[in-house]
């Protein structure tokens, strides 16, 4: 990662709770997980009877030099020569925590969703024989329970966890754990990529998170890859070269928007990026910031601007795109208004904030994906009846008591000058 992301929010970048990979590995602060990450692996083995891990050590030994090649080698213990057996037993304690975190995270939500199947039957035998799947989800549950797992009894805990799995310093190639998981799936129903999308489900309380149809396992880097192609995969890439067909201009803020005659509108789309600007109105899907959003919108910058990444850059364009319409409080307040934004972490002005300390760690790509709405919107503002008719619905429509005013003084004068033309009639057939 470049030093210049770091150093703008190096907190963003820092996993509070578990390090994967080995990048944070062997950090003081995150070894307690440590232990969690052993106790999985040890559940995971006696749930399947299991005493040995050697066919796993054999797996992930076969994908060591790929891995590798995954990771910077001049960067943290890699660099400082860590060897075979060290780095294979960090991809298979790492690996093997995330899928049985992944794993137990969807039985809890499979036993929540049929407690009616749960419980109208007897037995536990008879739960095996009705439905095995629920049967397995309540034999998952009920380990954890026995064990006190102190993941799964803390909201908190999971909280944590799930923003540490989303930074870009904190990953596992997806190819391992697709590897891990295909070793010990028994259930051809659940497949690593959405039971990895149910764990991160609460990333965007507006948006569901599902797989874009067609997406290869294959070209699946990491997590964070994984939930960037989710956001970014049913994004159209037409408009991304009218920079070369039509020079193109930054928009003003929000309140001055308004002020231009530019109303803004809660999009009803699941995508956050699907930016339109119709009839004069720009309709911008929700927006909304919770304890991690920050964290989670770093580390997508990141990973577009690193040397690999060629696709078209979505999240860096959001970005600008938000700090443009952004200037002060006043204008998150108006977009609060709108439904645009809404915020459980924080005022107008941490708001504010969050995105300006956002904007300066992104580019402007060439192919700026919004420049064409920002072309709309500049020349909307440019026409001079636009602005006049959002000054008369600003100055006189804009409360019922205004327009009752207005209509009343509308009504006032076409009367009075009825009567002047009255009058004028009158004098001019007395003349003759």
């Amino acid at each position: 990662m470049y030093d210049h992301l770091r150093k703008e929010n190096e907190k963003a970048y820092e996993p509070s709770i578990v390090a994967i990979g080995p990048y944070h590995h062997g950090k003081a602060h995150l070894q307690e997980m440590e232990l969690h990450k052993l106790r999985y692996l040890r559940r995971f083995l006696s749930r399947r009877n299991e005493t040995s891990v050697n066919r796993y050590v054999m797996a992930i030994r076969e994908l060591e030099d790929r891995a590798r090649k995954c990771y910077a080698e001049e960067t943290s213990i890699l660099g400082l020569g860590v060897d075979s057996d060290q780095f294979v037993e960090m991809m298979l304690l790492d690996g093997f925590f995330i899928i049985e975190l992944f794993r137990t995270y969807t039985m809890f939500i499979m036993l929540r969703e049929n407690q009616q199947i749960f419980q109208s039957v007897q037995s536990v035998e008879e739960l095996r024989d009705e439905n095995y799947h629920i049967f397995q989800a309540f034999q998952i549950v009920q380990l954890l329970l026995a064990e006190n797992d102190h993941i799964f009894k803390s909201d908190q805990i999971l909280v944590a966890i799930r923003r540490d799995l989303i930074l870009l310093e904190n990953q596992l190639p997806f190819f391992i754990l697709n590897r891990l998981f295909d070793m010990t799936n028994s259930d051809s129903n659940l497949g690593i990529i959405q039971i990895a999308l149910d764990f991160q489900k609460h990333l965007t309380q507006q948006n569901k998170l599902q797989a874009p149809s067609g997406i290869s396992i294959d070209n699946i880097k990491h997590l964070l890859d994984l939930l960037h192609n989710c956001w970014c995969s049913k994004l159209p890439e037409t408009n991304r070269n009218v920079i070369m067909r039509e020079k193109w201009e930054f928009i003003n803020s929000a309140t001055e928007l308004q002020e231009a005659g530019v109303q803004f509108k809660k999009a009803e789309g699941s995508n956050l990026f699907d930016i339109k600007f119709i009839s004069g109105t720009l309709e911008i899907p929700l927006l909304s910031i919770t304890d991690y959003t920050e964290s989670f919108f770093t580390n997508l910058v990141a990973f577009e601007l690193c040397p690999s990444y060629l696709k078209p850059k979505y999240v860096c364009d959001y970005i600008v795109f938000m700090d443009r319409l952004i200037n002060s409080s006043k204008d998150v307040r108006l977009l609060n208004h709108s439904g645009i934004i809404e915020s459980w972490v924080g005022d107008d002005a941490e708001v504010y904030s969050m995105l300006h300390k956002l904007f300066n760690i992104t580019v402007t790509d060439p192919g700026f994906g919004y420049s064409e709405v920002f072309i709309n919107v500049n020349n909307h503002c440019k026409q001079r009846r636009n602005v006049w008719m959002a000054n008369l619905k600003r100055n006189y429509f804009n409360s019922p008591w205004a327009l009752i005013s207005f209509l009343a003084a509308t009504i006032l004068l076409l009367l009075t000058v009825t009567q002047t033309i009255f009058s004028i009639l009158s004098f001019g057939k007395g003349s003759f």
